[in-house]
């Protein structure tokens, strides 16, 4: 994030993690299904670090610590939430189209 900008950085990775996601339901090995997995860990990785320096960039410096703290409190509602919700839409409606639903929503982050 550094050398390309958090901004940059954050946009890819989230576009890589939801291509990651979206090729899932076409996987048909485990090998496609583990490359995958692989891909999305390391976008959610990248992104999870571009969007706290971007968080930092754009806090006034007296505020960054507030502002990383109540970023970290939404990632973690989301990491609690989102599984549950996505498993619900799984269950009801397939999950392809749970999995499509996070795609989506990683891209709109």
């Amino acid at each position: 994030a550094d050398r390309l900008g958090s901004r940059r950085v954050a946009l890819g990775s989230s576009a890589l993690g939801a291509l990651a996601v979206m090729s899932l339901p076409l996987c048909r090995s485990r090998a496609s299904f583990w490359a995958s997995m692989a891909v999305w860990d390391v976008a959610e990785s990248a992104y999870t670090a571009a969007v706290s320096a971007l968080a930092a960039e754009v806090t006034p410096a007296s505020w960054r610590g507030s502002a990383n703290s109540l970023l970290n409190q939404v990632q973690d509602v989301t990491f609690g939430t989102m599984p549950l919700a996505l498993g619900l839409l799984a269950a009801r409606v397939g999950q392809g189209a749970a999995l499509l639903s996070a795609a989506a929503l990683m891209l709109g982050s």
